[in-house]
């Protein structure tokens, strides 16, 4: 998976720590989160240690697996073989509910 598509999950979470335009925001589906002060986390990163820890400001799912090298419980990738994956969709439905 592309260095980007790992830091999603931490660039929401640092956006949200510093930003005041998240009125609009319904919610967030933050899938595969990665420890970025993790020892295994690949090099070449910077600006995303250390993560904030506070609660975000609006409503969010968090979907990890619990088998990943980047963070415990875990990450999903494109490696994990995820197929077309309807129960993301179904998430995404759920926030739009709130």
């Amino acid at each position: 998976m592309p260095l980007a598509c790992r830091l999603g999950c931490a660039l929401v979470a640092h956006w949200a720590a510093r930003s005041r335009q998240f009125a609009k925001v319904r919610g967030a589906l933050l899938v595969a989160p990665t420890d970025v002060e993790a020892p295994s986390y690949p090099p070449g990163t910077t600006g995303f240690a250390p993560m904030p820890l506070a609660k975000l400001p609006f409503p969010s799912i968090v979907v990890s697996s619990t088998d990943d090298e980047y963070v415990r419980p875990g990450h999903i990738n494109s490696a994990s073989g995820l197929p077309a994956w309807p129960e993301g969709f179904g998430f995404v439905e759920e926030l739009r509910a709130r």
